[in-house]
């Protein structure tokens, strides 16, 4: 098990220029007569799909099985003329009308069931609407100077690589990996390669502070391994002052939590 310490992530908040997509907002008093025009004609869609539903629901009982079969049997030259109320909506954009829908003219089975099949002539096409902001609830906003935050080392962290050289031989290569995908209780990430003493040693710089404020010693300590802050999942909800609060209260009480958990399996 390899000696880790978490730290916080490394946010750096920027202004930049930015194309955002966000929820559209009506405006009553500055609707345009398009807007206007695709408001009505959403509603009588929903009126009239309303309509064939309450016809469909009325038929249910009467299109039984014998009933449906007394009709005549759609043939296969027949495919592109007479199709049922499925068939129409998804091969043609097409429905069949609400006053139409008690006068099957055909009937078609499948999986051993019949269903009612209607003329083309019984159908109409089913009005689409074209990508607008106001009809997807959406739209796209330009901002010059829009304040950005990026996590630079998202779900990232450093092994050192005498720690990557055992991790290789454990795994029969005969070279140290450069990098490995790492997944433990409440921690999964990505771990590069890097030769965390030495950098300690070449930039006199061996005390770092993790994600509960404990100062640890690169050296003294043993480190094994870096990891961010967005590896590690086991967060709570903040509390009322905005602080992050964790499942756990130090990394040590994390390393017991494994010892009690796992030991000896």
């Amino acid at each position: 098990m390899p000696k880790i310490v978490i730290i916080p992530d490394y946010e750096k908040e920027f202004k930049s220029k930015v194309r955002i997509v966000e929820e559209y907002k009506e405006d009553e008093g500055e609707k345009t007569e398009e807007e206007l025009q695709y408001n009505t004609d959403k509603e009588d869609e929903k009126k009239r799909w309303a309509e064939i539903h309450t016809e469909v629901e009325k038929y249910k009982e009467v299109f039984t099985e014998p009933y449906l079969r007394a009709l005549r049997t759609r043939f296969y030259s027949e495919l592109k003329t007479y199709k049922s109320r499925y068939g129409w909506k998804t091969d043609s954009n097409r429905r069949v009308k609400p006053e139409e829908i008690a006068n099957p003219k055909r009937y078609v089975e499948f999986n051993g069931k019949a269903y009612p099949c209607y003329y083309i002539n019984q159908t109409e096409e089913i009005k689409t609407f074209n990508i607008k902001p106001f009809s997807i609830g959406l739209d796209i906003k330009d901002y010059e100077n829009y304040s950005c935050s990026i996590n630079a080392f998202d779900g990232m962290g450093c092994a050192n690589i005498s720690w990557m050289h055992k991790i290789s031989e454990k795994l029969g290569l005969n070279y140290t990996t450069q990098g490995i995908q790492i997944r433990l209780p409440y921690i999964k990430g990505y771990v590069v390669s890097f030769p965390i003493k030495q950098w300690a040693a070449d930039n006199k710089k061996s005390k770092i502070i993790d994600i509960w404020g404990n100062e640890w010693d690169l050296n003294i300590d043993k480190i094994d391994m870096i990891l961010c802050e967005s590896c590690f999942k086991a967060k709570l909800d903040k509390s009322k002052e905005g602080l992050q609060q964790w499942l756990l209260s130090s990394m040590q009480d994390y390393f017991d939590c494994l010892i009690s958990q796992y030991a000896g399996t």
